[in-house]
């Protein structure tokens, strides 16, 4: 059997994942409603849908397409605020066994900051990831966006560092195509203890019939399926030869050899999000694939794996 523990330095300790498979922000809504369906605790670690500071109306709009290869998903953020989400949800869940991440939004870099104040000073929570498209909302009062302004950028990351002190940070690459390096390189360079990779990139579909966008209140989403793995692996890669941070990777996992190839590019841990949606069950059912694959290969542990692909 193989030793699927997966170690990862934050500040002088080290946070340990019994497995490497979690749920990409939005994979399992609140969680708790698919702990009907498998005990939640044998997962790597938790992430909810993504969470702001206030608590907020549900959205009403069209929230998911299946689209080729794949889905869009316009799922908006988590309606319950960060401290009514630990209260109500968090404390139910088993975060002793498997550490619970949560994904943040805001509008602006002042509420970022408190934001993750707030959820880092929760025993619930073991660590925060933070979403690079923010500001998330049309009514901030900067319309830039974190990436694209990269002194923003590390004066947002060192803001949310500070805030966060000794829990996990951390920093999601934004919904589009971008130098994947010089980012992960900042998220390093100022403070953050690890880079996810990669994550849906931005799409729409169109009913011919009633010419109207099929998924978003503004016809958008978040592009995501096996139709991306391919990119998402060369993503991961990249960061993984440019920069020594542990990455976070994501995208178009469907099986345990999606996992192993994730691995293999660089991966620390591998976030599932649409493949939640062909069965309730389906992250219990990849870690035991997972485990039986690994032995077919001879592989001992994933620190034999990680980041060991080459040339052809």
């Amino acid at each position: 059997m193989a030793d699927l523990t997966v170690r990862i330095p934050v500040g002088k300790r080290e946070l340990c994942f019994k497995n490497p498979i979690m749920p990409a922000a939005a994979g399992l809504g609140d969680l708790i409603e698919y702990g009907k369906y498998y005990d939640l605790s044998l997962l790597g670690a938790l992430m909810p849908n993504s969470i702001m500071l206030e608590s907020g109306s549900v959205s009403r709009a069209r929230k998911l397409y299946g689209a080729e290869y794949g889905y869009i998903t316009s799922l908006g953020s988590n309606s319950l605020g960060v401290m009514e989400y630990v209260k109500k949800i968090a404390v139910h869940l088993p975060w002793r066994e498997s550490p619970l991440i949560l994904n943040l939004k805001a509008e602006d870099l002042e509420g970022l900051v408190r934001l993750a104040g707030t959820a880092a000073g929760c025993r619930e929570v073991a660590g925060i990831e933070i979403n690079m498209n923010c500001p998330y909302s049309m009514a901030a009062t900067d319309p830039r966006q974190y990436w694209r302004d990269y002194g923003w950028l590390r004066e947002m990351i060192r803001g949310v560092r500070e805030a966060a002190g000794e829990k996990l940070l951390i920093i999601k690459v934004p919904t589009t195509m971008v130098d994947v390096e010089d980012i992960a390189a900042i998220v390093k360079e100022c403070g953050a203890d690890g880079f996810t990779s990669f994550g849906a990139l931005t799409g729409c579909a169109i009913d011919v019939r009633t010419r109207e966008f099929r998924c978003g209140n503004s016809g958008s989403g978040g592009y995501c399926g096996p139709g991306l793995k391919p990119l998402a692996l060369w993503s991961c890669s990249r960061v993984h030869k440019a920069v020594d941070i542990p990455i976070f990777s994501a995208g178009g996992v469907t099986n345990a050899d999606d996992v192993i190839e994730h691995i293999m590019a660089g991966a620390w841990m591998v976030q599932v999000g649409s493949a939640n949606l062909t069965r309730p069950d389906f992250m219990p059912r990849l870690i035991e694939s997972l485990d039986r694959r690994l032995d077919e290969l001879g592989i001992r542990s994933l620190d034999e794996i990680r980041g060991c692909v080459k040339p052809h």
